[in-house]
């Protein structure tokens, strides 16, 4: 979906949703994956992992707890906790561009239960 912002007529910030006709560089576009539990009994421990498209990077206001890869899904670590190569062959911090999949583990997930997992990304 892509995130809009606009002022209602008391001048105040609405951010909405909606779907893109067209996007170009630097619109914020917000990915989601809804889950749902048809089964009688609890799954524990969900993981949920999706890759990035390469045509987006994930937004600089991403929360700074969420689980990521910056190996293609090699590894995974919240983004302070990642480094990559750097092109003078050293390694430096990763950074939101670098971010290739996002991971997320619900603990448990009741029956019946259902709901959205979402991050914020930028198109490059």
């Amino acid at each position: 979906m892509h995130e809009t912002v606009s002022l209602d007529a008391s001048g105040k910030e609405v951010t909405e949703l909606v779907e893109p006709n067209t996007i170009i560089p630097g619109d914020r576009l917000i990915f989601g994956t809804d889950y749902n539990n048809g089964s009688d009994e609890a799954v524990d421990n969900f993981v949920v992992t999706n890759p990035l498209p390469p045509a987006v990077r994930l937004a600089p206001d991403a929360d700074t707890t969420l689980i990521v890869s910056v190996d293609g899904g090699k590894s995974f670590g919240t983004l302070s906790q990642l480094s990559v190569m750097a092109e003078d062959g050293g390694s430096r911090p990763a950074d939101q561009a670098d971010v290739t999949h996002v991971r997320w583990t619900l603990p448990s997930v009741a029956p019946g239960e259902s709901g959205r997992l979402e991050y914020p990304a930028i198109i490059r």
